[in-house]
C-alpha cells in the first residue's frame, strides 16, 4: 500500500477577544529552540508560546490573510534550520476571560533560575510600587524585565536566584495592567487591571551543596552523534555533540530529576 508522508504542521482551535488578544493551538509542539516570525509585516505583535499554545496582541477584525513561519531548529549544533510557512486562520470573536495565573515559581529553584510568572493573557506592564519582594525575611527592590506587551513577567533582582535564598513577592491589587485595558468602550477600565486580590507567592532556592553533579564516561563510541540529557519527564536539558570517546560532565542537577 501506499505511505503517507509527514502532515504538514497546522493552526486550529483560533480566537481573539476585544482587547486584541490572539491565540492558536499548533498541530505538534514547538522545540525549546524553535522561533515563529511573521512572513510578511503586520501589526500584529507575536508573544510567547507554551508548547503548542501560540499568542499574539494587537489582533483587529481588519486583521486577514496572515502566514507564518516556522522556524524549526537543528537537533545539534551541526545541523541545519529547516522552515514551515502556515496559514493563520482568522480567529473567532469571543468574550474577553479574567486574567488568570497561570504558572508562578514553585518549590526549590536552581541557583540561577530566573522566576518568571506566567498570566492567561498579556500585560502591557507593571507598577512595582504595588510589588512586594524579600528574600530571606529582608525587602529589595522589585526589578522586573520584559518586552511588553508579554504574557510574562520576570525579576531580574541577583537576590532572587541566590543559592539557599527563600523568596516572597506580594502582588497589591492593581499591580499589573493588562495589554488593551480601555479598548471595548464598554470594558470597566478598573477591571482590567490584576490582581482584584493581595496575591502571595513565595518559594526557594536550593542549597549549592544539595544539588548533584553527573559525569558519563562514554567508551566504544564509533562514530560521531549526539548525547542527549533528559530529566525524569522527556525534556531535554541539553544535548552535546560528540565524535568519539569522552568524558561528559553536568553540574548543578536537581537531586532525581535527571
Amino acid at each position: 500500500g501506499n505511505t503517507e508522508g509527514p502532515r504538514a504542521p497546522y493552526l486550529s482551535e483560533a480566537r481573539w477577544d476585544s482587547t486584541g488578544h490572539a491565540s492558536w493551538v499548533l498541530s505538534e509542539p514547538l522545540g525549546a529552540n524553535d522561533s515563529l516570525s511573521w512572513a510578511d509585516s503586520c501589526g500584529v505583535t507575536l508573544l510567547e508560546f507554551d508548547k503548542n499554545r501560540i499568542h499574539a496582541w494587537g489582533w483587529t477584525a481588519e486583521s486577514a490573510a496572515l502566514r507564518l513561519v516556522w522556524h524549526h531548529a537543528p537537533i545539534w549544533a551541526a545541523g541545519e534550520w529547516t522552515t514551515d510557512t502556515m496559514d493563520v486562520p482568522a480567529p473567532r470573536w469571543t468574550p474577553t476571560e479574567a486574567l488568570e495565573l497561570v504558572a508562578k515559581p514553585l518549590g526549590k529553584r536552581l541557583p540561577g533560575e530566573r522566576p518568571t510568572v506566567t498570566w492567561s493573557a498579556p500585560i502591557s506592564g507593571v507598577d512595582t510600587s504595588r510589588m512586594a519582594l524579600r528574600v530571606d525575611s529582608v525587602p529589595v527592590p522589585v526589578l522586573v524585565e520584559s518586552r511588553w506587551p508579554s504574557m510574562r513577567m520576570g525579576l531580574t533582582n541577583e537576590a532572587c536566584v541566590r543559592a539557599g535564598a527563600q523568596v516572597s513577592l506580594t502582588l497589591l491589587p492593581g499591580a499589573l495592567i493588562r495589554a488593551g485595558a480601555g479598548v471595548d468602550p464598554g470594558a470597566d477600565v478598573e477591571a482590567e487591571r490584576f490582581p482584584e486580590d493581595t496575591l502571595e507567592l513565595a518559594w526557594s532556592v536550593q542549597r549549592q551543596d544539595a544539588l548533584s553533579e553527573w559525569i558519563l564516561h562514554l567508551e566504544g563510541a564509533g562514530c560521531a552523534g549526539l548525547v542527549e540529557l533528559t530529566d525524569n519527564q522527556g525534556t531535554r536539558l541539553d544535548a552535546v555533540a560528540v565524535k568519539g570517546d569522552t568524558t561528559l560532565r553536568w553540574t548543578s542537577l536537581s537531586p532525581g530529576k535527571v
